[in-house]
């Protein structure tokens, strides 16, 4: 079929996917009636999937008159069982997707890659595209960010124009911290895009200076603005598949026969989904704070970016490391040292209150401790900073992750009170007087209170309020 055809056509999309639900999964359902209630964005999912042979049908009629008294007809009908904002929400959605119905033989979406994964269709990239959009306008409705509709709306699949700005939230912070805590409880936002661990490939390695920091920076810069290429990164996650379900609204489509697991590892599915999200996360727990200066400066990043710099008692920190996972070698410097850990939490401390004064409002001091101690009022707290809502998923995600205990490594599901002075009773007194004795000036700048022995501590006893934190 022509593109003009199928441009002509456009609004039967609309009329098709209305005229199912209504025939089709509405019968019964009293609302249509009165014409007082807008429809639902959650059916017009559930049957998105259902309307292509519908369209087919029609398009197949080569007759242009005939098409356009019928789509009338349909529409004539309709008019009577939707209301305004139907129409209007509809309309606008399938008219700003018409690109969708000509591919672009310029913009590589299903070009051969050089791995293994087979070749991507533009059609199935298209339809998975127009799933996860709708899906996130059904998620996005009626949160206390009205703007979220139109820029889900303004959102073009398949094109490189028209995309809403995005605001990007970066955790810096190193291992054993409870970034895996603090990246879930963000990702489980409907309408944030997580980009799981992109300096992953660096293994047990801190970046802090010389060409590995600016590869580093690279890859970094390019996956907050949604430009996924063939490098390092995308190598990592064809090698660890799971890295992909870190992200589940994506995953969705990954793992539905529909679409099938290739679609996940395509350049051009990958970056124009990010760009449907109104929120991207990544955690870099393998960066220095200083790294993220470029991105702060940048014209294309610094408008909607906003880093949460995330730190924990080194007491803590280092307890985790050394007897909750096995990874942490004692060769392993980086990762084991008190030292090399505390140096760079005093080289972090300096580089946030830079921060703070250059780029007011985009950096901000989050305690592993605070959050754990109070963990609901924390989070609206950090959710206000950065701009993001308190979404019923994301309270689910507290209620159940902060009150059980499940005894894994990578769990992060936690007693979190129960957990903050967990390190007072495994971690061995020689060890405890190893780390303050490497860690009091980054300790102090914390707020962190050396102790005396580990008899009978309190809250009280190893933290003092900080000033500056969220």
């Amino acid at each position: 079929m022509t593109v003009l055809v199928k441009c002509v056509l456009g609004v039967s999309v609309v009329v098709v996917l209305t005229m199912l639900m209504y025939d089709h999964q509405i019968r019964g359902y009293e609302f249509r009636s009165s014409v007082n209630k807008s429809f639902s964005t959650k059916n017009l999912t559930k049957v998105l999937l259902t309307v292509n042979a519908d369209l087919a049908a029609i398009s197949d009629n080569t007759d242009a008159e005939l098409q356009n008294r019928t789509l009338q007809e349909i529409k004539n009908k309709l008019v009577a069982n939707l209301t305004i904002a139907d129409l209007e929400k509809l309309v606008e959605m399938v008219q700003r997707n018409e690109t969708l119905s000509a591919p672009n033989p310029q913009s590589g979406i299903g070009r051969p890659s050089t791995t293994s994964h087979k070749r991507v269709s533009t059609t199935l990239i298209s339809a998975a595209l127009e799933k996860l959009k709708l899906f996130l306008l059904e998620e996005v409705t009626g949160t206390r960010f009205p703007e979220l509709m139109n820029k889900a709306m303004e959102a073009y699949p398949g094109t490189n124009n028209g995309h809403p700005k995005t605001t990007k939230i970066v955790i810096v912070t190193t291992w054993r911290s409870g970034s895996t805590f603090l990246e879930e409880l963000l990702s489980s936002h409907p309408a944030v895009f997580d980009i799981y661990e992109p300096l992953l490939m660096y293994d047990l390695k801190r970046i802090r200076e010389g060409p590995v920091a600016l590869e580093a920076q690279g890859i970094v810069s390019n996956l907050l603005k949604c430009k996924y290429q063939e490098d390092s990164y995308m190598a990592i996650i064809k090698r660890i598949k799971n890295m992909m379900e870190r992200n589940r609204d994506l995953h969705r489509q990954c793992k539905s026969p529909e679409y099938g697991l290739d679609i996940c590892y395509d350049l051009k599915f990958l970056s124009t989904a990010c760009k449907l999200f109104p929120w991207t996360l990544m955690k870099l727990v393998r960066m220095k704070l200083e790294l993220m200066q470029p991105m702060l400066e940048s014209s294309t990043l610094s408008d909607g970016l906003q880093i949460i710099y995330l730190v924990r008692d080194p007491r803590a920190v280092i307890n985790s490391r050394r007897s909750t996972v096995h990874w942490c070698k004692s060769s392993t410097k980086d990762c084991a040292s008190p030292s090399l850990l505390c140096q760079d939490m005093i080289d972090d401390i300096k580089t946030f209150k830079l921060f703070q004064e250059v780029f007011p409002g985009k950096v901000h001091l989050l305690r592993y401790e605070d959050m754990a101690n109070d963990p609901f009022n924390k989070t609206k707290q950090m959710l206000d900073a950065i701009g993001l809502d308190f979404n019923a998923r994301i309270e689910e995600f507290l209620l159940t992750h902060t009150k059980t205990e499940v005894n894994n490594a990578w769990t992060t599901s936690r007693n979190t009170k129960k957990r903050l002075l967990y390190w007072t009773h495994k971690l061995p007194w020689s060890d405890v007087q190893e780390v303050q004795a490497a860690c009091s000036s980054a300790m102090e700048s914390y707020g962190y209170i050396p102790v005396q022995s580990l008899d009978k501590l309190t809250l009280n006893d190893v933290l003092r309020p900080l000033a500056g934190s969220i």
